[in-house]
């Protein structure tokens, strides 16, 4: 309905920030439409996302926001369109732990892990920063740290599943002194429970790092997504299951 209610999850924020990149690159290489992109936007009452960059407002409305993993994709799209830009003005950087990276114990799901797919997003569609870069070196060193240790092929992002729940975050802990690595995959949507027995080697997520940093671990993982989640007749799977 179009009418205000305090139930509900309300307004999706991170897909409210892949719609405005989508219209920034739509009127961007398509200017006969760069008025009908700005004429959207120009609809919506954005005023309101200040309060966003405030913290001591609304706590409860912009909780999920502000603990979002999205939070940097979220910044650079509505910067994208002028409105207020402060990377990581909550979460600061990585030196000072940024998401409680280096946890000692399960992490609950939005303060204390690393999920890579906003950060390949915001270097793939907006362009990469400096901070950017920053934290998707990191990812990348240690999903390839977790494959010299371990073995087994670390390549993780979000998707589907074929059995319940249907779909999982996937992100990654270590140790504060990096001695051991792990993808932590659950389902924050459902019931919340944790399913390790799901860990995956994500298809879009190799197709990605190949295109962002091509290198020998790169064409590891897409070699293989390559080899086993290619359908030449329906395309890619989501990906491969690591017990698999």
């Amino acid at each position: 309905t179009t009418q205000m209610v305090k139930e509900g999850p309300g307004i999706a924020w991170d897909d409210l920030a892949r719609m405005l990149v989508a219209l920034k690159i739509i009127k961007t290489h398509y200017p006969s439409l760069e008025d009908s992109c700005n004429s959207v936007i120009e609809r919506w009452v954005l005023t309101p996302i200040e309060v966003l960059y405030q913290p001591d407002k609304d706590e409860e409305v912009f909780k999920e926001v502000k603990a979002s993993p999205y939070w940097d994709y979220m910044d650079a799209s509505f910067g994208l369109w002028g409105y207020r830009n402060e990377p990581a003005s909550l979460w600061t950087s990585l030196k000072n732990k940024m998401y409680g990276l280096f946890s000692r114990g399960e992490p609950d799901y939005y303060s204390k892990l690393l999920i890579p797919e906003s950060y390949i997003l915001e270097a793939i569609e907006i362009g990469q920063t400096e901070s950017n870069k920053e934290i998707l070196d990191l990812i990348h060193n240690l999903q390839k740290a977790r494959y010299e240790s371990e073995g087994i092929i670390t390549c993780i992002s979000e998707g589907d599943l074929d059995r319940k729940p249907w779909f999982v975050y996937c992100g990654l802990v270590a140790s504060e002194e990096g001695s051991a690595i792990w993808p932590v995959v659950g389902s924050i949507w459902q019931d919340g429970e944790g399913y390790p027995e799901y860990r995956f080697i994500s298809s879009k997520a190799a197709i990605a790092w190949q295109a962002l940093k091509e290198n020998d671990y790169t064409r590891l993982s897409y070699d293989l997504i390559r080899r086993k989640a290619l359908n030449y007749q329906f395309g890619f799977y989501t990906g491969i299951y690591e017990e698999s």
